[in-house]
């Protein structure tokens, strides 16, 4: 093969593992939003089944208008429907809560209960990672994969033009004597 075709091999290599590299930042930064509305009523809980699994790391945003104060509970619950976080959110007539939870897993939904208070209406508002591990595996190896055969390329056209160099330099040598 020629240094040139091996240079051409060893740039096109490593375009194709940058390419890859920055769709998966992309693809691993991709935030999805579910939001939904729900009348609470004490001792009538009311479950959320999400349209796919979240990360584990979900931020929330939670907006309650009540007529007096209230107490309620949200889990978030796995695949079997067993709790795998818990967040207490208290207020008064008017309330707004926002911030993020970390859970053991992915959540497949959410258990929202007024435990205390008059009928409440919150509207929730969930943000979550939505990639897929497979994909990002896949996309990860890929990468790896592509930026090897790219580095092994430069390795063979550097060792040739070094051989080439050396070659050149006893040609001259010989040529002298």
């Amino acid at each position: 093969m020629t240094h040139r075709r091996l240079a051409l091999l060893g740039l096109l290599f490593f375009l194709i593992s940058f390419v890859l590299g920055v769709g998966t930042l992309y693809y691993r930064s991709a935030l999805t939003y579910s939001s939904r509305t729900i009348r609470l009523s004490v001792g009538e809980p009311v479950t959320w089944t999400f349209e796919g699994p979240t990360s584990p790391r979900v931020y929330y945003n939670i907006s309650c208008i009540s007529s007096g104060s209230f107490k309620m509970v949200l889990r978030f619950i796995d695949f079997n429907s067993n709790s795998i976080g818990r967040l207490d959110v208290e207020g008064s007539p008017s309330t707004s809560v926002h911030g993020e939870k970390l859970l053991d897993c992915p959540s497949y939904g959410m258990t929202l209960d007024l435990v205390e208070g008059n009928d409440t209406t919150c509207t929730v508002v969930l943000s979550y990672y939505s990639a897929d591990l497979q994909i990002l595996t896949l996309l990860l190896v890929a990468q790896l994969i592509t930026s090897l055969v790219a580095v092994s390329f430069s390795i063979l056209w550097f060792s040739k033009k070094v051989v080439e160099g050396r070659r050149a330099h006893r040609d001259s040598e010989h040529e002298v004597l």
